[in-house]
């Protein structure tokens, strides 16, 4: 995918997102009361967390920086939490509108940055411009296959032709990007400050590329962004960084990369553990423990959610093979993708989901390595009917969760 059809497929999305939020969910309250029965508040779905959400933002607005959580009667101390609700609620309160619209303005071009974060990735790994765009529709997608059970639910044979339980992504709103675009705005404008970190390092690890001083300075201010917004986030991808720049140290003749991503994993850790730990303080104070860094384990049939990424990231690694993907530049990405498969395939029940956010891009990235593999056995239309079937089958779960939450609108945005 060049600069140009990335740059349409995001417009795409854009204005996708412009249009949802114009007529299905709204873009905020309404600044005077509606007589209609039905008002677009800003939120299609989601509200439990969305609102939790806007109320910080809307504290931030109206002056604080230590925030209460409103939901809730018990006592407790204000804290600061969280940077992006203190920027939301500030830029409300320069501008004089809701936080939940500026929210929902910056989700609008969250996705967009992350497509452009993803194939800059895809190609500074030498990726084509076909698996490229099926890489991406994978990262924003998921290839979650419980949308064939719902097609045979639709058609009338599910009695005949059993086809298995529902998987996540028909229900699990946040994980799946392209989802959170529609639905959860907080959780996609996160993804994209992960994704464009993600990206810095990715070219971080081209041993061709200088660290300039601006460079890392980027890659520290990143870091400590996601850190505070994505905690969880933030824990995994210093795992798995970490695990590359070991794996480089043990395995490495080159001196000079070695010492690249030690610098680069210096940095990352000093950017990302401080607000880490600050999170897990909060997470241990009153009322707050269930609002921060630590949250149930939940058990859900990731197989089917992510089956399609599972597989071609699976055939891409294969392909790699194990020498490169534990050296430069695939480290990192591979470390990220094996240890989220670990978390929710093989500890499946005993972590919470959060910790994995945003591996999609790199399992999704691996995956590309096997499609572009496979255009040597593909040509003409045969390729091309070849991307768009992946493209199609990565996106059609999300598409059918956001059908459910338009059939829905008529209850899920009548808020008062």
């Amino acid at each position: 995918m060049t600069r140009t059809s990335t740059a349409c497929f995001a417009l795409a999305l854009l204005v996708l997102a412009v249009l949802f939020r114009t007529f299905i969910s709204g873009w905020g309250p309404p600044a005077e009361p509606v007589a209609s029965s039905v008002t677009l508040f800003g939120l299609a779905a989601y509200p439990a967390d969305n609102l939790s959400y806007v109320s910080w933002a809307q504290q931030a607005k109206d002056g604080r920086w230590l925030f209460d959580i409103l939901y809730t009667t018990t006592d407790h101390q204000r804290l600061f939490f969280n940077p992006l609700f203190l920027l939301v609620g500030q830029v409300a309160a320069l501008l004089a509108v809701s936080p939940l619209l500026v929210l929902n303005v910056l989700a609008v071009f969250s996705l967009p940055l992350v497509v452009f974060s993803v194939s800059s990735m895809c190609r500074a790994l030498g990726l084509g411009g076909g698996a490229t765009f099926a890489a991406t529709c994978l990262a924003i997608g998921g290839g979650g296959i419980s949308w064939a059970r719902r097609a045979v639910e639709w058609s009338g044979v599910g009695q005949i032709l059993p086809v298995g339980p529902t998987g996540p992504d028909l229900y699990f709103y946040d994980v799946y990007p392209v989802v959170a675009y529609f639905i959860a705005p907080y959780h996609v404008v996160s993804l994209a400050f992960l994704a464009v970190l993600s990206a810095v390092i990715v070219r971080f690890d081209d041993h061709n590329r200088r660290l300039s001083t601006t460079g890392l300075i980027t890659l520290v201010s990143l870091g400590f962004l996601v850190a505070g917004i994505r905690p969880h986030t933030a824990i995994m991808v210093l795992a798995a960084y970490g695990v590359a720049t070991g794996v480089s140290l043990l395995l490495e003749r080159s001196a000079p990369l070695s010492i690249r991503r030690v610098i680069v994993c210096a940095c990352l850790a000093g950017s990302m553990l401080p607000p880490v730990l600050y999170s897990v303080w909060v997470a241990g104070q009153p009322v707050w423990r269930a609002y921060a860094l630590t949250h149930r384990p939940e058990t859900n049939d990731w197989l089917i959610g992510f089956f399609l990424l599972w597989a071609l990231g699976g055939l891409g690694a294969g392909l790699l093979g194990v020498q490169r993907l534990v050296r430069s530049p695939f480290a990192f990405l591979s470390a990220w993708a094996l240890g989220a498969g670990v978390l929710l395939l093989m500890l499946n029940g005993f972590i919470y989901p959060k910790l994995t956010y945003g591996f999609t891009m790199a399992l999704a990235i691996l995956a590309g390595v096997g499609i572009e593999r496979g255009k040597k056995h593909l040509r003409g239309p045969v390729l091309v009917a070849a991307t768009v079937a992946i493209a199609f089958l990565a996106l059609a779960s999300p598409l059918v969760m956001i059908n459910q939450v338009v059939l829905a609108r008529g209850t899920t945005a009548s808020w008062a």
